[in-house]
């Protein structure tokens, strides 16, 4: 059975969990309630979206800088945007992770329906290497940027050491889906995904965001470049920029039975450590 050596008393982990998921819910929702407030200039404030996407960053950045003052902060900052020594968990985050979940979206579709055409004009092979490109220089002001340094950086560090990891991450994933709730009030909210359906994946998905993180030995950065990628990559799949229909059956669906299948397969390779055992012996976290 897995334990802990606990720096501080329990009652403090759970108050530390819960003071950043206050923090980061009034930061986003305070800047996301002005797209409530002003609808008729929605269209010109679309800006406010990532801004409050950056709520879970800014709620870390807090009270980091509260528990453990300037230099901790620095070394925490350090940390979790570190790229040196991650850039193979990068590239499998960024582009190969995403492009299975693409692959195995089209497939489907195409089993269903037959093989979608591909784009003429522009030619789908002058798009195709834009890909990347996007999903790398995107994220310098992706909400992904905004959301894993608060997700997996802070929130998730001390839900493990009160949960196992998948506990965690499920608790993680069901606040993760509800603090989107604002957003499904607006316009604005590029999401097609049901509000169930999104905490169905969030939880899936945490899975193997935490374990690229425990991987990359706490850098949040193959974190954010997954999380940004299946952000577009869908929008390749469900726009006409690569084929000439839209992809658009059964798109959440397909991804959440995705998630949940290589999450699981990660429970069953990790023996539902998800990677902590590793990194968290090596921390002196474990006995």
């Amino acid at each position: 059975m897995m334990q802990t050596t606990l720096a501080t008393p329990r009652k403090t982990q759970i108050s530390k969990v819960i003071w950043f998921f206050f923090l980061a819910y009034l930061i986003s929702w305070s800047i996301w309630g002005l797209l409530l407030i002003f609808p008729d200039t929605m269209g010109e404030m679309y800006f406010l979206v990532i801004f409050g996407a950056f709520g879970p960053f800014a709620a870390a950045a807090i009270l980091t800088r509260h528990e453990q003052g300037k230099e901790g902060a620095k070394a925490w900052r350090q940390k979790v945007f570190k790229l040196r020594g991650h850039i193979k968990w990068c590239l499998l985050a960024g582009l190969g992770l995403p492009f299975l979940i693409a692959i195995v979206h089209t497939t489907v579709y195409a089993f269903l329906y037959g093989l979608p055409n591909l784009q003429t004009e522009p030619p789908w092979y002058w798009l195709f290497p834009a890909i990347p490109v996007n999903v790398y220089i995107a994220v310098i002001y992706s909400s992904a940027l905004g959301e894993e340094p608060g997700w997996q950086g802070y929130a998730m560090p001390h839900l493990l050491k009160q949960f196992t990891p998948i506990m965690a991450c499920i608790i993680l994933g069901i606040l993760w889906a509800m603090w989107h709730l604002p957003l499904y009030f607006t316009p604005l909210w590029s999401g097609n995904e049901s509000l169930l359906l999104m905490v169905l994946y969030t939880s899936p998905l945490a899975m193997i965001l935490t374990w690229l993180t425990h991987k990359a030995r706490g850098s949040v950065m193959p974190a954010v470049f997954l999380h940004q990628a299946t952000n577009l990559y869908g929008d390749y799949l469900l726009e006409t920029q690569i084929f000439q229909q839209p992809l658009v059956m059964n798109f959440t669906e397909i991804k959440t039975v995705l998630y949940w299948v290589i999450a699981i397969f990660l429970i069953w390779r990790t023996r539902g450590l998800l990677g902590y055992g590793e990194t968290a012996v090596e921390d002196g976290h474990l006995p």
